[in-house]
């Protein structure tokens, strides 16, 4: 699998986290009562860490890169704080902390190979942590269903895409943020200034504007979601994409979790 952490990262028990996560927040608390909660993110970061390896903790380490990749394709991530190898502290400087920042720090889990992380966010009032675990190994990621009754490809680009989508599937796995497959994709596109081109939007016999979409080609544009729930309402907004542009087909690939859906809507 073409996703590579630094030697020494692997995943620990969830009673070894416990244990981890109980001294960490509470130097956590500290940092916070001493420093107050003003700070930019890293001064937090650097602050915990020492005070981390001065408690005695092992193995502790921040901006632990996680490097994504496939063919020419890169990406890396950063976790802020690593401790012990495989316990996860994502710090925060936020009004609150946010479903963003929970699949945030469990896309760093799933792609590390790890288990069990905490998001500490220092900004509030006080401290606010939140734990974050799972347990989908790689190959339980890669174990997905594929739904294509209704995908139609009769041009090369509809098929080089589906073919791409399944194999970054195959080698990154799923359950990861649908951003990083549109990335990839815009990678080999030729990059975000070739894949989203402007078209323009009509009402009636009125121009009203003009937008960047994603393009296949000049009359296919195509679309990656993660939709957990009814598909239907967001597909009778992608029909208006097709009512207000001179655009004749979506190529539209839902990633929900272990299904996959292929489905190409027509004027």
């Amino acid at each position: 699998m073409s996703i590579a952490v630094p030697a020494g990262v692997s995943a620990i028990e969830q009673s070894e986290f416990h244990e981890i996560s109980y001294q960490v927040v509470g130097l956590a608390y500290r940092v916070h009562n001493e420093l107050g909660r003003l700070w930019d993110e890293d001064i937090y970061q650097r602050e915990l860490a020492f005070r981390c390896e001065k408690a005695g903790l092992s193995n502790v380490a921040t901006e632990v890169p996680i490097r994504v990749s496939f063919r020419t394709f890169s990406k890396t991530y950063l976790m802020d704080l690593l401790v012990g190898g495989g316990a996860m502290f994502e710090l925060k400087t936020a009004n609150a902390l946010t479903e963003a920042h929970r699949t945030q720090a469990l896309q760093y889990l799933l792609l590390a190979g790890l288990n069990h992380g905490a998001l500490v966010n220092l900004r509030s009032a006080t401290v606010q942590h939140r734990f974050v675990s799972t347990r989908l190994t790689p190959d339980k990621r890669r174990a997905f269903t594929v739904g294509d009754a209704q995908w139609h490809a009769s041009d090369a680009e509809s098929r080089w895409l589906r073919q791409l989508v399944l194999d970054l599937l195959s080698d990154w796995g799923a359950f990861l943020a649908v951003s990083l497959y549109c990335e990839a994709i815009e990678h080999f596109l030729g990059g975000p200034d070739a894949a989203v081109q402007r078209v323009d939007i009509v009402s009636g016999s009125r121009t009203v504007g003009c937008q960047g979409v994603h393009l296949l080609n000049p009359t296919t544009t195509f679309r990656i979601t993660g939709l957990t729930r009814d598909m239907s309402p967001y597909e009778q907004h992608l029909r208006k994409v097709l009512a207000h542009t001179r655009l004749r087909r979506v190529q539209w690939i839902n990633l929900n979790r272990h299904m996959i859906t292929f489905k190409t809507l027509c004027q």
